[in-house]
């Protein structure tokens, strides 16, 4: 895994310099090792998080969705409420914001809300 570790932190360093190609190449090679090695992990979850944030970034907020919704799966499957779970919920709810979907959104963000206040 720490070579997932490696691809992962570098794509979070292209990411924090704006170059968002790039930091997809070395998530997507993160993916790929996690993905084998440790599918339901809380790494795997915040992975598809920068994923969503990446995409959203780029405006493509269908693979934005896709990737938010897919990290929410995992981190539900056995990390309930975690703060990378809470933070996907909430990404959920502003990418439904900004496709114009603003009573599902916040739906999605109160419920991220609550639950980090049940906490």
């Amino acid at each position: 895994l720490s070579i997932a570790v490696s691809y992962y932190k570098i794509g979070n360093v292209l990411y924090a310099q704006g170059k968002l190609e790039g930091a997809l190449q070395y998530h997507h090679k993160a993916k790929s090792i996690i993905q084998t090695l440790a599918p339901d992990s809380l790494q795997f979850a915040q992975l598809y998080h920068f994923f969503g944030e990446t995409y959203m970034r780029q405006g493509k907020f269908e693979a934005c969705s896709l990737y938010l919704n897919s990290g929410r799966r995992i981190g539900r499957a056995q990390h309930h409420d975690s703060p990378i779970l809470l933070s996907l919920t909430a990404y959920s709810g502003w990418v439904l914001h900004l496709r114009g979907k603003s009573k599902e959104a916040k739906e999605k963000i109160n419920s991220a809300r609550d639950r980090l206040h049940h906490q």
